[in-house]
């Protein structure tokens, strides 16, 4: 929904508007005014639903061109972002923590993006590093500039991923890195026979997952089509990571 009204709406009497949620239950809504409640009902219940993003939606237009990054989705379960060709990143970290019921996470085919969280801001204050606490599933595929899930210095959890899926990212350096890839991968132009080719040099992770994340209750990991890395992870991963992987 667009507009509710358009032009001046006077309800004196209206002291709440009714609404009916996926269980069947009334729920009463208030906010002083009829436009202002019919808007923030919107915002919230936009929560109740599965949201899919592509360039093709209007809701996607809403998601980049919010400039304070305030989502009115906190009860969002299920979020698919396909088909994108504008955005580079999907969360900074404060936009991450503010999706508490999150449960299943879908980036494909989306040809720009470099990271699906980064902090905007080195000296960002977060009290929670727990991202995503409900979330279970995520599945990363065919994102040909994804450098990394998370780009940022601060340890993150994720207590309840049980499904990690990440296919066909190619530049896929690592799931966290503290750098951007501009800033840990250098490009060339290698010129031969008339055709320029941009080409990777150098700087590149040996090992996908270090101590920046941790993983309590992973138990399925598939990774395929990915960048260049020796090792999937170090000796100094986080202790409790992994511990009940089973499928590989």
């Amino acid at each position: 929904m667009k507009i509710f009204c358009q032009g001046d709406l006077s309800t004196p009497q209206l002291q709440e508007v009714i609404s009916i949620n996926f269980e069947g239950k009334e729920i009463g809504w208030w906010e002083g005014d009829l436009k202002t409640t019919i808007k923030w009902m919107f915002e919230e219940m936009v929560g109740y639903c599965n949201l899919r993003l592509s360039d093709t939606f209007e809701l996607m237009e809403i998601w980049t061109n919010n400039p304070q990054r305030i989502l009115p989705f906190k009860y969002l379960e299920f979020l698919e972002v396909y088909d994108c060709s504008t955005l580079r990143y999907l969360f900074t970290l404060s936009m991450a923590l503010g999706l508490p019921q999150l449960r299943a996470l879908n980036v494909k085919n989306c040809i720009v993006m470099e990271h699906i969280i980064i902090e905007e801001e080195p000296d960002e204050q977060v009290a929670n590093m727990t991202v995503f606490p409900l979330l279970w599933s995520v599945t990363l595929e065919s994102c040909a500039d994804l450098a990394s899930f998370y780009q940022g210095s601060k340890l993150l959890e994720f207590p309840s991923l049980g499904i990690l899926k990440v296919v066909g990212c190619p530049r896929m350096l690592a799931f966290a890195s503290a750098f951007s890839r501009e800033q840990r991968t250098e490009m060339i132009d290698d010129i031969d026979g008339g055709n320029t080719t941009r080409l990777f040099k150098g700087i590149t992770d040996s090992v996908f997952f270090d101590n920046v994340v941790a993983f309590p209750r992973l138990y399925s990991l598939r990774v395929e089509g990915m960048g260049k890395w020796r090792k999937i992870w170090d000796d100094n991963v986080t202790v409790n990571s992994f511990c009940e992987l089973e499928f590989l």
